[in-house]
């Protein structure tokens, strides 16, 4: 065989080895693949619930009718999964993340520890766009969140990564506030013991899904007053309330809190990873905005006291890219805000939590 005719076998027998894996049907993937939702927190909190939730869903309208399996990869406020998922998971659409509404912004912050590009993410939709609230104790006698001007309000939080914590040190550095932030507590539950106990006078943040589900007697008996919505449009239960962007008084606080707002509207968001077929992803995109019509899903997420109110992919992937673009005036007003270096943490919480810089030693003459 002269040196022509074998180079030409050559790569047609190459081209027939290749043919099944490049002509292979998105149904023909799933047919063979088990679809795992990978949760970047624990069991039991509001993003493992909704990500169930889907899961038991979701499978059905995948060409393929693959199985949906939900697994738990909780640390640092979702940072552990995401790091894993986009460096070592596969990029095959197989894996599905439910990570924090806080992904894009964390980036965006420049925070410790972000090994992903929240940009190049596949984002696949949220089912909720939850309306976080800060949370008075009536008993505690404030009514608005200004009130914290002339006086001192003790605040409850977990950690100075999560959203309890971010909202009030926000309010802090904006308005000038006098909010004590006591971080610290194990879970959201254990601040809301301590809010029942007196021990703070405002919970940093909540969700109203998660009050109404877990306290509609917090409500019905009057205990608490609702001192802001951070939201891109208010909920319907809370006409009067106002929203976190509502109280700017400049163009630098706006794009602050309507950056904060984008945070809130993306809600339990889920997402595959980069590199992912496009008809793969555009299958697992279909299948996510049919799950949301899904009578049986609506009526669970009813049952669940979840308000279902969806955005697609491309309206999270368009968000995830603005975020992670954010402005540089409007970053660094954030981090100053969100510091927890020196005096300035130890105005607004126990100093025990905040970063103590080290002195530099003089030398001697």
């Amino acid at each position: 065989m002269n040196r022509p005719v074998l180079v030409s076998a050559v790569a047609a027998l190459a081209a027939l080895v290749s043919l099944p894996a490049v002509a292979q049907s998105v149904e023909d993937f799933y047919k063979k693949k088990e679809i795992t939702i990978v949760v970047g927190t624990s069991a039991g909190g509001s993003y493992d619930t909704t990500a169930r939730l889907v899961a038991r869903h979701f499978g059905q309208y995948v060409p393929g009718k693959p199985n949906v399996i939900v697994q738990n990869r909780p640390g640092a406020s979702s940072r552990v999964a995401a790091n894993w998922l986009y460096n070592a998971g596969p990029r095959d659409g197989s894996v599905i993340g439910a990570f924090s509404q806080t992904l894009a912004m964390s980036q965006a912050l420049g925070e410790r520890g972000i090994k992903y590009d929240a940009a190049k993410f596949n984002w696949i939709g949220t089912p909720i766009q939850p309306v976080s609230v800060m949370v008075a104790w009536r008993a505690a006698g404030f009514t608005s969140l200004m009130q914290a001007k002339d006086r001192e309000m003790i605040v409850g939080a977990t950690s100075a990564t999560g959203a309890n914590f971010i909202y009030p040190a926000l309010a802090n550095h904006l308005f000038g506030l006098k909010l004590k932030i006591i971080i610290g507590y194990k879970g959201g539950h254990e601040v809301d013991l301590a809010l029942e106990r007196g021990e703070i006078a405002v919970r940093g943040s909540a969700t109203w899904d998660e009050i109404r589900a877990d306290y509609p007697h917090w409500i019905r008996d009057k205990k608490i007053v609702i001192l802001i919505q951070n939201s891109l449009k208010k909920h319907p239960d809370l006409p009067d309330v106002p929203r976190f962007v509502d109280l700017a008084q400049t163009p630098d606080q706006r794009m602050v809190l309507d950056l904060m707002g984008k945070v809130a509207a993306v809600g339990r968001p889920l997402l595959t990873n980069r590199d992912v077929p496009a008809d793969r992803l555009a299958a697992l995109r279909t299948a996510f905005d049919t799950t949301m019509k899904n009578p049986k899903f609506l009526a669970e997420a009813k049952k669940s006291r979840l308000d279902i109110d969806p955005l697609t992919g491309k309206e999270l992937q368009d968000m995830a890219v603005e975020l992670v673009a954010a402005p540089k005036s409007v970053v660094d007003l954030m981090n100053a805000a969100l510091a927890r270096g020196g005096t300035q943490c130890e105005r607004f919480t126990d100093a025990k939590y905040c970063a103590k810089k080290k002195k530099k030693k003089k030398r001697s003459q």
